[in-house]
């Protein structure tokens, strides 16, 4: 039941026992006049202020009835009210890719390297979390998904973040055989995903969670650089020098932005 609702049955049961000192004598009145005592009460027929009296005490009972009312009212609107303040506070981090920060936010894959026979593509990923809301969070952890394939684990921020504050990421994986091959020919195929989740808790303990996934392309000159890359070995490495690097273009997928308040929240 909403607190709006509370109040209102409230004010009303409140209405009817302000003007029960207007409308209640009346009825008594009324009650006395047209409905005659039963047999058994046969002192009041004769009495009739007995049965005024009896009627008397039949609107303290009311009075009574109407006083425990008012008092569980209060109660349960004071009950959904320190409910609805608990639920009010939610803290919202949203993570993005920021083209214009330091260091420019993105993804790049940097000079490979061959580990076990294997190339291996170095992913940096750099994001900015930022908390749009009034509510500082607290706990605060992340993870990439890199395709669902590779993950770079759940890494703790280690500090809150108030209002308005925002942090900025990087992280480094490693593409290694078949996860790189796997990653280009999706770049290539134009359905590539890399996935940012963000886990936090508000002050009251309740747990949190944004998530949200970036598209990923490339131009064709870079993903044939990427291309022979991994169908080489390393002698091939050295057309990778002097800081070479493949800067990977990211666009916010339609409809992935999603926040999780708590259950019941």
């Amino acid at each position: 039941m909403k607190t709006w609702h509370v109040w209102t049955v409230f004010i009303i049961f409140l209405l009817i026992w302000l003007t029960s000192f207007v409308w209640f004598p009346v009825l008594a009145r009324f009650s006395i006049e047209h409905f005659p005592p039963s047999i058994a009460d046969v002192s009041s027929a004769i009495d009739p202020v007995a049965r005024y009296g009896a009627v008397g005490d039949w609107f303290g009972a009311v009075n009574s009835l109407f006083s425990g009312l008012a008092l569980a009212g209060v109660a349960l609107t004071l009950f959904l009210q320190s409910r609805a303040t608990r639920r009010t506070s939610k803290p919202l981090l949203h993570p993005f890719v920021d083209e214009t920060s330091d260091p420019i936010g993105g993804a790049a894959i940097e000079r490979f390297s061959i580990l076990a026979g294997q190339v291996a593509l170095p992913l940096v990923i750099t994001f900015t979390a930022k908390n749009v809301s009034q509510d500082v969070a607290l706990e605060t952890e992340y993870t990439i998904d890199v395709d669902e394939t590779v993950s770079s684990g759940v890494h703790a921020i280690g500090e809150p973040l108030a209002q308005g504050v925002s942090k900025i990421f990087t992280k480094r994986l490693i593409l290694v055989g078949n996860s790189g091959n796997k990653f280009v020919a999706r770049i290539a195929s134009k359905h590539a995903r890399i996935t940012f989740i963000v886990d936090y808790v508000n002050v009251e303990g309740l747990k949190f969670r944004t998530k949200c996934a970036y598209l990923v392309s490339a131009s064709d000159s870079d993903l044939e650089a990427l291309r022979v890359a991994l169908s080489q070995d390393e002698s091939t490495n050295s057309a990778w020098g002097g800081g070479k690097r493949v800067v990977l273009e990211l666009k916010l997928e339609r409809d992935s932005w999603k926040w999780a308040p708590p259950r019941g929240g």
